[in-house]
């Protein structure tokens, strides 16, 4: 799950080149990702996303 479809990544070449069954998705920006990934973390869904550190999700999510 990525944020912000403007940002720079090469998220879309990495799925793609290494085969990987995942789909790349846009929550559409920074925070509607954080709202998104503690909404999966509540329900104990599964998802993929990573954060340069520092950032404030380096913590863990609930």
């Amino acid at each position: 799950m990525d944020g912000s479809p403007s940002y720079v990544t090469n998220d879309k070449a990495l799925v793609t080149n290494l085969k990987l069954n995942y789909q790349v998705v846009f929550a559409g920006s920074e925070a509607a990702q954080i709202t998104q990934m503690k909404q999966f973390a509540k329900e104990k869904k599964p998802f993929l996303t990573y954060w340069y550190a520092p950032s404030g999700c380096s913590r863990r999510s609930p």
